[in-house]
């Protein structure tokens, strides 16, 4: 093994400064590239299978290990399972060929700071290497987003907006891979992690988001009905944790205190558009609620007026509860009729349906999309401006006749 070590032909740092780096691959190219990408910064030694590591690691100590999970004699997955098990705590970064998730996540089990998919680049592997080594941070210009949810049921993102205040941004990955590529991508403020993840569970992934985003705040996500207390929470690694189905109550106080956010009023007035943006759970709470619902819309509606509007676009996207909707539709209805002003609302198919059963509001048109029923508007200013201008050529041609 006469070049298993690169850099300090004796093997020892040449200056006291030099990082160690164990590189395991049983490519000869493999550990050529990531030889060649990090020997003028580190001391590098070489293996080709997990058997020579743990020789190696047995009479001395590296600052990283790179390991591949496919060698022969033995596999990097099993090499890693021997060395956490004998207590040895080298941090790793695993090279691997493998892009399905049940594969990668059984690793990250095992305690891995990263990973690099094949075939390696020089610039990759340096990168890795150095924020593993806290020599540097991840690079810090990634645009940055409110929270990221990580579930795999496509409708809990859409529950989840229904707490929260319209401007805040959700991104929502299904699954290990891609709530990976988000945190490469992003910069988040929240991430939450639903505990059933298939095939690495939620304490594994979190673990390994930690990684790509340091100092983060990840909350678990449990279903209602089981018996989960601060120890298990805390167990896992978690600051805290929602329940689904989601609790107003709980989710504000996820934004107050990692948001720096508070909820939004009832209502926001935008343009000739009233957005609803919340409403209280518990049930006590709503009879005041729907006063104040309609006051504020009220007084939107005179604001939409006042700038000469002809239409109001109610958002029901985050719609009242059932209880008080129909209600809220008939006063709201009959408040535009009142000073002339059609209304259009937005709403999915339940809160269509539900519109419809009564003839107060029956003859309401609904658009799925916002975009929809704003393009429905213009529609209708663009016909009476043409309207407009008509009427007045045609009075112009009258004159005109009059005059001669």
């Amino acid at each position: 093994m006469s070049n298993d070590f690169i850099g300090n032909v004796k093997g020892e740092p040449s200056d006291g400064d030099r990082k160690v780096i164990l590189v395991a691959d049983d490519s000869h190219l493999v550990r050529s590239i990531v030889v060649q990408s990090l020997r003028s910064e580190f001391d590098v030694l070489q293996a080709e299978n997990g058997r020579q590591v743990l020789d190696i690691l047995q009479t001395r100590t590296v600052d990283l290990l790179i390991l591949d999970l496919a060698m022969p004699v033995m596999d990097g997955r099993e090499t890693l399972k021997l060395l956490r098990k004998s207590g040895n705590g080298t941090p790793v970064i695993v090279l691997t060929g493998e892009v399905r998730t049940s594969v990668i996540g059984e690793v990250l089990m095992e305690g891995v700071e990263d990973y690099v998919l094949k075939p390696v680049t020089p610039a990759e592997i340096r990168r890795k290497v150095r924020v593993v080594l806290k020599l540097e941070t991840e690079e810090i210009d990634r645009p940055e987003s409110d929270i990221l949810l990580v579930d795999p049921v496509p409708v809990v993102a859409k529950k989840l907006k229904r707490h929260l205040p319209r401007d805040i941004e959700i991104k929502q990955a299904h699954d290990f891979s891609a709530a990976v590529e988000a945190c490469r991508a992003f910069k988040f403020k929240v991430i939450l992690v639903d505990m059933q993840i298939p095939e690495i569970g939620g304490a594994g992934l979190a673990s390994q988001l930690r990684i790509l985003q340091p100092g983060i705040s990840v909350f678990g996500l449990y279903v209602r009905d089981i018996n989960t207390g601060k120890a298990d929470v805390l167990h896992n690694g978690f600051d805290g944790h929602l329940f689904k189905p989601f609790e107003s109550s709980r989710v504000k106080e996820l934004l107050k205190s990692n948001l720096g956010r508070a909820v939004a009023e009832p209502v926001s007035v935008e343009a000739n558009k009233i957005i609803l943006n919340d409403y209280p759970r518990p049930k006590e709470q709503r009879q005041a609620y729907a006063v104040r619902l309609r006051q504020e819309s009220i007084d939107g509606v005179k604001i939409i007026a006042g700038a000469c509007f002809e239409t109001v676009i109610l958002d029901l996207s985050i719609p009242p509860p059932r209880e008080i909707l129909l209600s809220y539709l008939v006063y709201l209805h009959r408040a535009c009729s009142n000073i002339g002003l059609s209304i259009f609302v937005v709403a999915d198919d339940e809160v269509k349906n539900l519109i419809k059963t009564t003839g107060d509001t029956a003859s309401l048109e609904v658009f799925e999309t916002l975009p929809e029923a704003e393009a429905r508007t213009a529609e209708i200013e663009e016909f009476e401006e043409d309207e407009t201008e008509e009427d007045e050529t045609e009075e112009d041609e009258t004159e005109e006749d009059e005059t001669e």
